[in-house]
């Protein structure tokens, strides 16, 4: 799935407030600051997930995610934040979170659970919440909801508990700092809960012609996006999602629905092939994890489903054309401004 810039916009205008330029922000994502102000531009999920890595090694800020959630407001996500204010009600509003997410450019998915008695949940499915990005993804997602909630019915909306699915880290007290309610680790799921208002209140702003020009226009989206998405992105995607047990050509063409000789004209069409896919996306989890995570060389080689790690250090310097130790020793992040 291709995103859009807005979460992107965001964070520069945030680092640049705290002092930090946006081509440190942006280092290594395939991004610049003057292809920001592009309308039409969409990104794949990894170049999102770089900016946040970039973000949290400059501010040095591991729970930066509850500052930038709990900073948001829904007027900062655009044509979806007119949709869910003009929404026919609350329940409405947060469907068109589930669907429309990547127009606003996040990829967390998110239910729904209705207890009654004004009595609700909202579950988020985070991935990797042991890894910096991953929690960063479960802080700002859980701490949008200080902010976006009241816009769209005020003092109704309060936070009655947050729950999480890893361990209490060692900055714990700025969760309830940053959410106004109980927080507990060490839980099943990551919700927020709401008890003070039915997910069916009627919203004040309710627009019903203008509701549906925002959400054609949101669809319009979605079709873009499933155009614009190139045959390598979709691979490199797939291969980044089972590091340990990568598929073979054949298997990558029939999860695209392709033969293996059109997901190879498909690929030499774009400049690619296979075998450079195979590689670009084991090279870009290996950096993740040794340079960005700071994880040991044997875990690292064990992610990527290497059995030998002296096999992973060969295939490492095949990749980068220097040893793992010289790759570490370079690989230094970007100045502050």
């Amino acid at each position: 799935m291709l995103l859009k810039l807005t979460k992107i916009r965001s964070y520069v205008a945030r680092m640049k407030a705290r002092g930090i330029a946006p081509a440190d922000v942006l280092a290594d994502s395939g991004l610049s600051e003057d292809l920001l102000t592009d309308p039409a531009l969409l990104i794949a999920p990894r170049q999102r997930e770089r900016v946040v890595q970039n973000m949290l090694r400059l501010t040095r800020d591991p729970g930066l995610g509850l500052e930038l959630g709990s900073q948001a407001q829904l007027v900062d996500f655009g044509i979806l934040a007119h949709a869910q204010m003009t929404a026919p009600n609350l329940r409405s509003a947060l469907v068109l979170w589930q669907k429309y997410s990547s127009a606003v450019g996040t990829t967390t998915a998110v239910e729904l659970v209705d207890k009654g008695r004004n009595d609700w949940c909202i579950h988020y499915k985070v991935a990797r919440t042991d890894r910096p990005f991953g929690r960063f993804e479960a802080e700002e997602i859980t701490s949008m909801a200080v902010g976006l909630g009241p816009s769209l019915l005020g003092p109704l909306w309060q936070l009655a508990e947050c729950t999480y699915d890893y361990r209490a880290p060692a900055y714990k007290n700025r969760y309830e700092e940053a959410l106004g309610c109980p927080v507990r680790f060490s839980e099943s799921m990551i919700s927020v809960r709401i008890r003070s208002v039915s997910i069916d209140h009627p919203l004040p702003g309710h627009d019903p012609e203008f509701h549906e020009l925002c959400l054609r226009y949101l669809d319009q989206f979605i079709r873009q996006s499933g155009r614009n998405r190139q045959t390598s992105e979709r691979l490199r995607s797939m291969m980044l999602n089972q590091p340990q047990d990568p598929p073979d050509i054949a298997q990558a063409a029939d999860y695209l629905g392709m033969s293996p000789r059109s997901l190879r004209r498909h690929l030499q069409h774009e400049g690619t092939s296979f075998s450079e896919q195979l590689n670009q996306s084991r090279l870009d989890l290996a950096i993740r994890s040794l340079c960005q995570e700071g994880l040991p060389v044997k875990e690292t080689a064990a992610e990527l489903g290497y059995l030998n790690v002296q096999a992973f250090r060969r295939a490492f310097r095949g990749w980068t054309g220097k040893s793992i130790g010289e790759y570490l020793r370079t690989y230094t992040a970007p100045s502050l401004k």
